[in-house]
Parts: C-alpha cells; structure tokens; sequence
C-alpha cells in the first residue's frame, strides 16, 4: 500500500466512497478521450479543454454544437469542397450575429429572428 492509499484508508467511509467515484469518473473521461482521439487520428478539429493539456481529434465534417440557451444554439463545422476547406457556422434557434472585437476576433451569438434581442 502506497502512502496516498494509506491516508485514503484512515479517512471516513463516505469520504472514501466519493474518492473512488472521483477516480473511477476519472478513468471513464481518460478513456472515452483516448477513444475519440485514437479514432479520429489527423481529423481536422481538435477538442482542446481549458483545464486541461488533454487534446482529441474530432473526424472531419464533424459538428460541434454550443448551447447559449434553452433556445438557442450555434453548431460549427469543418466543410471540405475540393481542396477548399472552411467553417461552417449555423444559428439554431435564431439569427446569428457576428460582432467583431478586434481584428482577429469575433463574438458570436444568436438572436431572436423577430426582436433582434437575446434571451
């Protein structure tokens, strides 16, 4: 027995149970992104975590859909014609707005298609 398991088996069994749903959580994301990238290996969109070093290949034309809402929602994609390649960026839910921030960013968000408000 290693020392972190020695301490984890003086601590109270409630805090031990939710030590091993943490760990078995853990390894079960460990794996589904393993799987993902193992899959896809070269695909063109990368899933990149803010928390974490973690990095996966997502297959080309794949979606990724982003929910600002209940309501409303913006789905991007990689399109491929000929040896063009380009993103595609639907509103679901609304019209998409595209606000520009500087010159190499933009804030994107959808709105009603009648009111031109957000929700």
């Amino acid at each position: 027995m290693d020392a972190l398991e020695e301490k984890i088996s003086k601590l109270p069994k409630w805090a031990q149970y939710h030590i091993q749903i943490l760990e078995r959580d853990l390894a079960n994301a460990k794996t589904q992104i393993e799987q993902i990238g193992g899959a896809v290996a070269g695909g063109s969109s990368l899933i990149s975590y803010e928390t974490s070093s973690v990095q996966a290949n997502l297959p080309d034309r794949s979606c990724v859909r982003f929910k600002l809402s209940d309501k409303r929602s913006v789905e991007v994609s990689l399109r491929i014609a000929g040896n063009k390649r380009y993103l595609r960026i639907y509103a679901g839910g609304g019209t998409l707005v595209l606000k520009p921030e500087i010159s190499n960013v933009a804030n994107i968000t959808v709105v009603n298609h009648f009111t031109g408000e957000e929700d």
